[in-house]
C-alpha cells in the first residue's frame, strides 16, 4: 500500500535516459535503478529537463559560467571542461555540491554506470554549459 493519500501533493524527481520516442510516449530507463518506464503526453514531456537540448546560445565571461555550474543544483547539464592534464572533457550530469565561484564543484556522471559516477568540475576550466534549454558558453 502506497504512503500517500488521496489529496497529498507530491513531487517526482527522476533522472534517465530516454530509450525510444513515439511522439506521445517517451520510454525511459531510471539512471539510478535501472527500472523502465515511460512518460505519456506532450504536455508531461515538455516538463521534463534535458542535458542535450538548447534554443539559445549565450556567450558570457568565466565566473559568469561559473554562476550557472553553482544555481544548477537538482537540474540535469552538459558541461565542457579541461581535466587537470588539460584535455577537453564532456560530462551529462546533475550537481551534488560546489566550492564557490572559483573552486570546484561535485557532479555526479550520468553516463556512468555503477558506483564510480563522482566527478570534480573546476570551474576555472570551464568551456560551456547547457541547462534549462540555454547553452553557455565561454566568451
Amino acid at each position: 500500500m502506497s504512503k500517500h493519500s488521496v489529496g497529498n501533493i507530491i513531487s517526482l524527481t527522476k533522472y534517465a535516459k530516454v530509450l525510444s520516442n513515439s511522439g506521445s510516449t517517451l520510454s525511459c530507463v531510471d539512471l539510478h535503478d535501472g527500472g523502465k518506464f515511460e512518460i505519456h503526453g506532450q504536455s508531461l514531456q515538455e516538463t521534463c529537463l534535458s542535458a542535450d537540448k538548447f534554443e539559445e546560445t549565450q556567450r558570457m565571461g568565466k565566473i559568469e559560467l561559473a554562476e550557472v555550474l553553482v544555481k544548477s543544483y537538482g537540474k540535469v547539464f552538459t558541461v565542457v571542461f579541461s581535466k587537470a592534464d588539460g584535455s577537453e572533457r564532456t560530462l551529462r550530469g546533475r550537481l551534488l555540491s560546489s566550492e564557490g565561484l572559483l573552486g570546484r564543484s561535485s557532479v555526479e556522471d550520468l553516463d556512468i554506470a555503477g558506483d564510480n559516477k563522482l566527478r570534480q568540475v573546476d570551474h576555472r576550466t570551464l568551456k560551456s554549459i547547457v541547462v534549462d534549454g540555454i547553452k553557455h558558453t565561454l566568451k
